[in-house]
């Protein structure tokens, strides 16, 4: 008898553990990870159904993510919204002068404004702290949590500083160009690396290196220190996300050049040629690397030779005249999903084939993916969850036959002379 309880105690773990695991897989920065692979270990939806859709909040651009259960997005430079995951019912709104992409970590949600950064509560929007430096004038990317350590660039154009020449500092330039490593509990800087130009690029992050662009310069700096490891000249094209796979780094070389340098000593390992500039974050995954060219072209290239393994024309993927898309490349369960301008395309990661498409009304300006749904934020504002009809139901059905498999075995259990029952 104690056997079969036992064993009843397990199953209910294990169908609970099931459940759990499945709810853990979030979007909760740029490009998925500190990596910024895109590769995400969510499923990816068979086919795009609508779920649920936002009103529209009157925005030019918005970035998503998603962290414990919540979809929060920068709509423009004005607020910061959260939506429930499950059925996009408004939770907050935070109004200010935002600069950047969010990020989320441990209950908190993180972004830039044009002084600093703020840290919010994700289930208030209350205000935690803010790193406030008044020698800053533009968080210029989205920022990267590793720990308890959040690494994010800063700069300042030109025409922001012509009023700023009579102030006391002696170089206006050199107190904007920086990389700041900051705490997350308490906001406070823990270093900060003086670069040459404006660090647009997300940082990303592998085994203790940190790896920046600022303008035509590859850097990899300490990131317990902030200390230059190695730096190499770039000839650098759009300022786009760096990708890193942990052995290899990247990036966009002028010309639309899909570029791989070798992460511990910035050496190159190969080039290859997209026919134009590159428009999309570059994601890496399943031994290759992905990118969009300004021409509507879709490339998987092999990651270790360069070697084209397929590509798609989809169509122009500026999403405006002027406008920089982001986040608009993931990889997950084989698949690859990618916006072109108004429609959202899920791919065979294999073969490139389109095996699902939708449209939507406005440009898409980001997705991100989680347990299954994609999120879509539109230039508009409005966000909108696409999945499978499985996919909406896929917790219910786990849920449901976890329980009836408690049922019988606790049944089995009590029945005198079951299988569980101690034989004399």
């Amino acid at each position: 008898m104690r056997k079969g309880i036992s064993l009843c105690i397990f199953m209910g773990c294990l169908a609970c553990s099931c459940v759990m695991q499945h709810h853990s897989v979030e979007w909760p920065m740029f490009m998925y990870d500190p990596q910024h692979t895109g590769y995400s270990l969510s499923r990816m939806p068979e086919s795009l159904r609508l779920v649920w859709q936002s009103k529209e909040f009157d925005s030019y651009m918005s970035h998503v993510i998603v962290s414990e259960g919540r979809v929060v997005a920068v709509l423009g430079d004005r607020h910061v919204i959260s939506l429930d995951m499950t059925d996009g019912s408004f939770q907050w709104n935070v109004d200010g002068d935002f600069a950047a992409y969010p990020a989320a970590d441990k209950g908190e949600i993180f972004v830039g404004v044009y002084d600093g950064i703020l840290c919010l509560d994700s289930v208030t929007g209350d205000l935690l702290w803010k790193y406030e430096d008044k020698g800053l004038r533009y968080v210029s990317s989205p920022p990267t949590i590793v720990g308890d350590h959040l690494f994010v660039g800063t700069g300042c154009e030109f025409f922001q500083l012509v009023d700023d020449f009579s102030d006391t500092v002696t170089d206006p330039f050199e107190a904007q160009e920086r990389m700041l490593c900051i705490d997350v509990e308490s906001g406070e800087i823990i270093w900060e690396f003086h670069g040459k130009e404006i660090i647009y690029d997300s940082p990303t992050y592998f085994d203790g290196r940190v790896f920046i662009r600022e303008g035509s310069n590859i850097g990899c700096l300490n990131a317990d220190t902030g200390e230059l490891i190695w730096e190499k000249d770039v000839e650098v094209g759009h300022h786009l996300c760096l990708s890193d796979d942990g052995k290899k780094i990247f990036l966009e070389s002028y010309g639309g050049v899909l570029e791989c340098l070798n992460s511990d000593s910035g050496e190159s390992l190969w080039q290859f040629d997209c026919g134009s500039s590159i428009t999309l974050p570059i994601a890496s995954g399943y031994g290759h690397v992905f990118c969009g060219s300004e021409d509507g072209v879709l490339y998987c290239v092999d990651s270790d030779r360069g070697d084209l393994i397929w590509k798609r024309e989809l169509g122009n993927f500026p999403s405006a005249v002027g406008r920089r898309q982001v986040n608009i490349l993931i990889l997950a369960d084989k698949k690859v999903a990618v916006a072109a301008g108004k429609t959202l395309y899920i791919l065979d990661a294999r073969s490139g084939k389109t095996l699902d498409s939708y449209a939507v009304e406005t440009w898409i300006d980001s997705i991100a993916l989680s347990d299954g749904m994609l999120i879509v934020s539109e230039a508009t504002g409005r966000v909108l969850c696409l999945g499978s009809s499985q996919d909406s139901t896929y917790l219910a059905g786990v849920f449901i036959l976890a329980i009836v498999a408690i049922i019988v075995l606790l049944i089995l259990v009590r029945k005198k002379g079951g299988i569980f029952e101690r034989k004399e």
